[in-house]
């Protein structure tokens, strides 16, 4: 079993669940089709992407230095949850290319937050196992 450590593991910790909540209460706003909540989002749309590629970066680039801290299981975990995140994105971008127009953009930044919460989560327990 593992133990918080240290303070900034339990910053760390508790800023992905808070972000989580958050991104959660976007998601099921945006999906009831709250007017300001999607035009949030669609102007968000950069910033989103922007955050992922840096999660996946962060995420990434870690293997190496902490691969011997870490339980064997983290490594599948980190490359199923990457390579689900760029399915559901791929994914998302490919309804919102087939869909008929007027296009919604929800199409495309649903996809997104989930994606988002799916990395977000692997931070949370990459931390949590001390493999950051």
């Amino acid at each position: 079993m593992y133990v918080i450590g240290n303070t900034s593991t339990l910053l760390i910790a508790t800023g992905c669940i808070v972000f989580v909540i958050l991104l959660l209460i976007v998601f099921f706003r945006n999906q009831m089709g709250d007017q300001r909540m999607i035009r949030t989002t669609d102007q968000m749309l950069l910033p989103i992407l922007s955050i992922i590629v840096i999660i996946l970066g962060f995420v990434f680039d870690n293997s190496a230095a902490v691969s011997a801290n870490c339980p064997a299981i983290f490594d599948t975990l980190r490359n199923i949850t990457g390579i689900l995140a760029l399915l559901v994105v791929a994914l998302g971008f490919i309804r919102y290319i087939l869909s008929h127009p007027p296009r919604d953009r929800r199409l495309i930044t649903q996809p997104l937050l989930i994606a988002m919460i799916l990395l977000v989560l692997l931070v949370l327990v990459q931390n949590l196992l001390g493999c950051a």
